[in-house]
């Protein structure tokens, strides 16, 4: 029904995927994570969780608003909102408002301002209360009865009280999470790549691979315990029922609060991290935090007993704390996560006072991760071909400037432009520009820029607003651009509609073109083109030259580090022929 479904999509920053916010797919993937998670495979919930609230936040930004609510920057308003929704995913899921907000700021926007932070902020607050409004009604039956009922809560640890000299021993702990984070993350690359080359996105082998991957993650999660204690009876009411066939969360609370045995851990964290690796990526709708919360903490704990048997620790039960701290920097080693996966936890567990061991093992997982590949996200996006920006250092780039990385082929359109020369450029399939600059004719002078979801719009409303006219000066108001309606139309549909008539008129671009677009001379850096990108959170960037004529265009794609390596490379290459040429005619 929807392949976007299938992995955790943490927010995509801006880029426009089609049908990654639609009805359908918030449908797939609630029904789907319901199934995924109920057969047994190693999902959570949150990651779709957080998908779902984007979702829900770019339906909001179309649907409550009149013509007269921001009638030209719904695109602005819908990112905010999509970001908004994402904190309140993660809000909903750990009934942690202030690890959304931070999640929203560290991995769901590229750009941030107090606007953001105060929607974020709102909608976390009310996920979280809405949340446990429910949770309270349906577990207690005091509706209500807000309290401390969260979907997911693994208790607070009964002692967290630690030694400056532990201080190494949570670091080794981030260190093992970041090179665990990097072995899993280069497995499931191996695993993607085949996937995809084999199975295919849709089709009868995604579904096929899902019925075998079903088949043996429950076997194993049968088997396993059985043959550990030597029948099915013993298995139930020992501490391996808990860990094998509970859900996940019963499971990480388990490792957090009881004893356990070194063959346990060893034997669950060795059989977590495989088929944890095999199902991520799979067409099942499945999230990364809790499996990797729950390897983590299985591998935590066994290194928190190898040191109490080393003469370490005063107590076994002090194998707890390095369990906690292990499912922190094991996700933070997958995914790249500090800040905000530091303050979900201690959300989680109840508990403020464990502060610094988590920051210290996420930001240890998260550089010696770094080390080797990039985090799991940023892996897929990768693998999905994304126009993802991430930060750069840059160094190396900053001799590259604006016009040798920009695309010179550049669409213009006149002040007054025909009916028939936009539909002409819109019906065009050589190429898939979402903005055309403005020029005036025929000085060639840039005027400003217009979308092509504005022309779409100009051509749906022109004739019933009078925005075709035989001469230049006629046009309609700007609130008239924008109809609910126009987004049920297809830019095919649209252009249909058009009558041979109205092919021969023309329509006043200047009302209804952005005069104040971001530019950048054609001798600028790359690197202040890619913080304009990464703070404005832009989608075109037009190149002028000294007489403010357009020179060319940069979008996302022209700004990854692949792409301007490639360019940089182009020019090495070609100033070392000019040397040659110089020095054979010398």
């Amino acid at each position: 029904m929807r392949p976007d479904t299938t992995l955790s999509s943490r927010d995509e920053k801006g880029i426009h995927m089609p049908r990654m916010l639609d009805v359908k797919t918030l449908v797939a993937k609630a029904v789907g994570v319901m199934f995924s998670v109920g057969a047994g495979l190693p999902c959570g919930k949150e990651g779709p969780m957080i998908h779902s609230g984007a979702i829900c936040g770019s339906l909001t930004s179309r649907v409550f608003w009149t013509n007269r609510l921001r009638p030209i920057n719904m695109d602005k308003e819908q990112r905010d909102l999509v970001t908004a929704g994402a904190a309140a995913g993660v809000s909903a899921a750990f009934s942690a408002p202030v690890g959304g907000v931070l999640f929203a700021i560290e991995e769901g926007a590229t750009h941030m301002s107090v606007d953001i932070m105060l929607k974020t902020f709102v909608a976390a607050a009310c996920a979280a209360l809405v949340v446990r409004f429910f949770h309270s009604g349906f577990d207690t039956g005091l509706w209500g009865m807000l309290g401390s009922a969260v979907p997911l809560e693994f208790g607070p640890l009964p002692d967290l009280r630690y030694a400056i000299w532990e201080l190494p021993l949570f670091a080794l702990v981030g260190i093992l999470g970041g090179l665990m984070g990097a072995l899993y993350n280069w497995l499931n690359v191996k695993i993607t790549r085949v996937r995809m080359r084999f199975i295919g996105p849709t089709g009868w082998r995604r579904w096929f691979e899902v019925l075998v991957l079903t088949f043996v993650v429950s076997t194993i999660k049968f088997l396993v315990p059985v043959v550990l204690v030597d029948g099915v009876g013993n298995v139930f009411g020992s501490v391996k029922q808990t860990l094998w066939w509970s859900e996940q969360a019963e499971g990480v609370k388990a490792i957090f609060h009881q004893d356990m045995t070194v063959s346990d851990m060893a034997i669950l964290g060795t059989v977590q991290f495989f088929i944890a690796c095999w199902t991520y990526g799979a067409g099942v709708p499945s999230g990364l935090f809790l499996p990797s919360l729950y390897l983590g903490a299985a591998w935590g704990k066994l290194l928190g007993m190898g040191f109490y048997y080393a003469g370490m620790l005063n107590h076994i039960s002090d194998a707890d704390k390095y369990a906690f701290v292990g499912s922190a920097a094991a996700l933070s080693g997958l995914g790249r996560i500090t800040i905000s996966l530091s303050v979900i936890v201690m959300e989680c567990t109840i508990n403020n006072q464990f502060g610094v061991p988590l920051f210290l093992a996420t930001m240890l997982a998260k550089w010696v991760g770094q080390l080797f590949n990039e985090g799991i996200y940023d892996l897929h996006l990768e693998l999905k071909h994304v126009p993802l920006l991430e930060p750069m250092g840059g160094k190396e780039l900053l001799d590259l400037r604006a016009m040798d990385i920009m695309a010179r082929e550049v669409k213009t359109l006149p002040a007054c432009a025909p009916v028939k020369q936009l539909v002409g450029l819109l019906q065009d399939e050589s190429h898939n520009h979402h903005g055309f600059p403005i020029i005036d004719m025929p000085s060639g002078v840039f005027l400003g820029l217009i979308r092509r979801s504005e022309l779409l719009h100009i051509l749906e409303r022109g004739k019933k607003f009078a925005f075709y006219a035989n001469r230049q000066g006629t046009f309609g108001a700007r609130e008239d651009l924008v109809h609910p309606m126009v987004y049920k139309l297809s830019p095919d549909e649209i252009l249909n509609q058009i009558s041979e008539e109205d092919l021969d008129k023309q329509v006043n671009l200047i009302p209804y073109m952005n005069r104040a677009a971001y530019t950048v001379p054609h001798k600028a850096s790359v690197l202040r083109c890619f913080a304009i990108f990464r703070s404005i959170g832009l989608r075109h960037l037009p190149v002028l030259d000294e007489q403010s004529r357009i020179r060319g265009m940069i979008t996302r794609k022209d700004l990854l580090l692949e792409h301007l390596h490639e360019k940089k490379w182009d020019i090495y290459a070609s100033d070392v022929d000019d040397d040659s040429e110089d020095e054979e005619s010398a």
